[in-house]
């Protein structure tokens, strides 16, 4: 009977251990929790697991910037496009990376657009394809870069997707445009100040969890 009696009591003991771990997970994270929509910041590259790789982008067809702000393209708690790269926060300037060998064209697919080694397609249905008219050019780093299919961006790229006439006096001021914020994101250039505060919530959070090694992992 004692017997029993003890056995009931460690399991009561230990389900009230896990309720209660439950339920500070549930503070500290849910909309007002203080962990809800903080993200930490990695140094840019893969280390332990954990990926947060950081690079600047713009996109132009002709000389027509294309903007990435609206709702419909940006990660959020309601809303996770790619578990692994993503746009958040309305900044279209900066792309996210959680995991090694994605590629830009699966980030293009998350948010509905189709991109190719010769074709960028909108979500409208519209095609721009490399033919007599305009080339589609990828310009990572001031240099072009034909394998656009198998590019993946590392820490502090600046990638610039281009359509139109190749010969265009302007690309080099599109060139020139293309952001440098990526580092202050990775927290590599802190002489030009802090991180900035990243709320993109569940986006985040499984990001961070699915580049985490779970416990038995460590033993290996």
């Amino acid at each position: 009977m004692s017997f029993n009696k003890r056995t009931l009591t460690i399991s009561v003991f230990s389900l009230l251990t896990v309720l209660l771990i439950i339920a500070v997970g549930f503070v500290l994270t849910r909309e007002d929790g203080f962990l809800h929509g903080k993200h930490l910041h990695g140094v840019g590259t893969s280390q332990g697991g954990e990926v947060h790789v950081h690079g600047d982008f713009r996109m132009y067809i002709g000389d027509e910037r294309i903007r990435f702000t609206d709702a419909k393209y940006q990660s959020s708690t309601a809303h996770a496009h790619h578990v692994s790269l993503h746009f958040h926060d309305g900044n279209d300037e900066v792309i996210h990376r959680h995991a090694d060998n994605v590629t830009l064209v699966e980030f293009f697919d998350s948010i509905g657009l189709k991109l190719t080694n010769n074709c960028v397609t909108m979500d409208t249905g519209t095609s721009y394809c490399t033919d007599g008219t305009g080339t589609l050019m990828l310009i990572v780093n001031n240099e072009l870069r034909p394998d656009i299919e198998n590019y993946i961006f590392t820490e502090e790229d600046r990638i610039l997707l281009y359509y139109g006439d190749a010969t265009n006096p302007r690309i080099k001021d599109y060139v020139e445009g293309v952001t440098d914020l990526a580092c202050l994101y990775s927290g590599t250039c802190p002489e030009r100040g802090t991180p900035p505060t990243e709320g993109c919530g569940l986006t985040c959070e499984v990001a961070d969890f699915a580049d985490t090694k779970a416990w038995w992992q460590f033993f290996k």
